[in-house]
């Protein structure tokens, strides 16, 4: 990864472990390489799948979704854990 985005990465390694700010160079490059690994994403899944939208539109639209925190409905989730329970105590240990 390194090598495709610079001319010597040992040496940019090894400067930013000499002034100490290698970790926040392996964070932020990894955000980085998240953020166009994920902006790749969106790009070839609106290109073949989205045709009533802008991409810009489609992005916000993305981003906006994955804001939204997911909330558990507790009904729902005694149905699954009675569902769960259910179909333990139906099974059988063989030998």
């Amino acid at each position: 990864m390194l090598y495709q985005r610079y001319g010597d990465p040992m040496q940019l390694l090894q400067q930013m472990f000499q002034i100490g700010e290698l970790s926040r160079f392996i964070d932020e490059l990894g955000q980085i390489v998240w953020q166009e690994k994920a902006d790749k994403q969106r790009w070839e899944f609106w290109l073949h799948r989205v045709h009533n939208i802008e991409f810009n539109e489609f992005v916000k639209m993305c981003e906006a979704q994955s804001q939204e925190p997911e909330t558990a409905d507790p009904n729902k989730i005694e149905t699954i854990i009675n569902s769960s329970e259910d179909i333990l105590q139906s099974l059988t240990l063989r030998k």
